[in-house]
């Protein structure tokens, strides 16, 4: 038989399911899908048939597709990031943020 304890820490190592919430301000359904090592969030817009995903994970780099499908990747810890679409790139935080 397992004991209480250790059904308590499954339960909590698990990671949480999937939880979808609708913004009607902008017409966004988001979808967000922890894991173990961060989450991933998808996100679509009925109104524009867009769509779009962000893999973020917990050492703080992000990753994904915005709703053009350009692919970009940064790191919150760092505040870089950089959209292969558009060749845009950005570094540094809150008002010391530099973008071109």
């Amino acid at each position: 038989m397992i004991s209480r304890t250790i059904v308590i820490l499954l339960m909590l190592a698990a990671p949480a399911s999937a939880q979808t919430s609708y913004d009607w301000t902008n017409g966004n359904t988001y979808t967000v899908l922890p894991d173990s090592s961060g989450s991933t969030v998808e996100g679509r817009n009925a109104r524009t048939g867009s769509d779009w995903r962000i893999r973020q994970n917990s050492d703080g780099t992000y990753n994904g597709r915005d709703a053009d499908g350009n692919l970009f990747q940064g790191n919150q810890r760092t505040g870089e990031h950089y959209n292969f679409g558009t060749g845009r790139s950005c570094y540094g935080k809150g008002y010391s943020r530099i973008c071109n």
